[in-house]
């Protein structure tokens, strides 16, 4: 914002800028009931299951809450919505059931607060793209696919989703991925049950600033420019979440001098006459934006007047008018024989010149022994 004053010979400006600083909003990347990826054989997966790299095409999948068995065994009781598979034996059930679900975050760097609220019978390990991110219910130290969970869960436990904070630093730009074992307290537990919700805060995604050079002008030297450009942008990305502008000359024949080249409102100075492309460019730290407009600076128009009248030599002696026509003006050349009366007589069109160049008009119609009057007149002038 700039606020200017003036007492009517000097003026002098200040600028203020303001900063409009944005709140996350909250965002859910995995919800509840989501669909998952889960295998259900017994295996030993090892590690290498857990990296977002890993092919689970051949995985089942089903939406949560997966398991087998009635979790909660009361009023509040709950079905699987997938029921997974225990394997041949039910008093000696697989012990590990891996699950597996992608995800995608356009924004990694913004998401603030992240956290998980996992529903597991019995324990559960949670990786995010290939890092164990927290454990619930299982012992510390080194597991595998027969490390039962630490104690047996029941009642209303099985239904309690219990929270977890997650290092957003973990996320990556595009795909991501979960994954999840979920451990049986013993072969002879007579259910399992898994859900879980990824959720924090972010900003949306980044759209691009917009510019708006404004219209174009044509001015007449010494005249300036007066610039009026317009932005507008989402605040985003944060950081840095600032909208900077500047500008610049893109094209033209001499140099551009801008008061203030980073104010949409300023003005520009131009060294000579000739067309001019000049550029505003606006930055959100992430992307830039330009928008053109073209400058027509015509010469300075000097003022009009006859250099000289003069007689040729010779006995057909012709009457010789010499003016100076400006570069892209045209004229007419006039006359009448008096002043008191008659009026103006037309003796000939001047067209426009590519320069400014001295202008011969020869008058044959005229003696030497008769008096009369000549005037150029300009058209495009009033």
């Amino acid at each position: 914002m700039r606020q200017t004053a003036s007492d009517g010979v000097l003026q002098a400006s200040d600028d203020l800028t303001v900063t409009i600083q944005r709140s996350p909003s909250p965002v859910t990347f995995v919800t509840k009931g989501s669909a998952w990826k889960y295998l259900d054989d017994g295996s030993n997966q090892g590690t290498a299951w857990t990296a977002s790299t890993f092919s689970d095409s051949a995985w089942a999948s089903g939406p949560a809450p997966l398991g087998y068995g009635v979790a909660n065994d009361g009023p509040q009781q709950q079905l699987p919505a997938t029921t997974t598979s225990f394997g041949p034996d039910p008093n000696n059930k697989y012990v590990t059931t891996y699950f597996r679900r992608a995800f995608t975050v356009s924004n990694p760097a913004s998401v603030t607060d992240l956290s998980a609220g996992i529903q597991r019978d019995d324990g559960a390990v949670v990786y995010l793209n290939g890092v164990e991110i927290f454990r619930s219910n299982m012992p510390a130290g080194p597991i595998n696919y027969l490390t039962p969970a630490a104690s047996v869960v029941g009642g209303v436990d099985e239904v309690t989703f219990y929270p977890q904070p997650v290092d957003p630093s973990l996320l990556a730009s595009g795909p991501n991925v979960l994954a999840v074992e979920i451990h049986q307290s013993g072969g002879g537990s007579s259910d399992i049950m898994f859900d879980l919700e990824l959720s924090g805060s972010a900003f949306p995604p980044n759209q691009g600033p917009s510019a708006n050079a404004g219209s174009d002008q044509t001015i007449t030297l010494p005249a300036s420019a007066t610039l009026n450009g317009t932005v507008s942008d989402d605040g985003l990305p944060i950081p840095p979440g600032l909208l900077t502008f500047d500008w610049t000359k893109f094209d033209g024949p001499g140099t551009v001098t801008f008061a203030h080249a980073n104010a949409l409102q300023t003005t520009a100075s131009f060294s000579t006459a000739g067309t001019y492309a000049l550029r505003l460019t606006a930055r959100d730290g992430a992307s830039a934006v330009s928008d053109d407009l073209t400058v027509t600076v015509n010469s300075q128009v000097q003022p009009l007047r006859i250099e000289s009248v003069a007689w040729s030599g010779g006995t057909s002696s012709v009457l010789h008018i010499r003016f100076t026509a400006v570069a892209g003006q045209s004229y007419i050349v006039e006359c009448r024989d008096s002043l008191s009366s008659g009026s103006w007589l037309k003796l000939a069109d001047v067209p426009s010149q590519d320069v400014t160049q001295p202008v011969d008009f020869p008058d044959s119609t005229v003696t030497n022994s008769a008096t009369r009057y000549y005037r150029i007149a300009n058209p495009q002038q009033p």
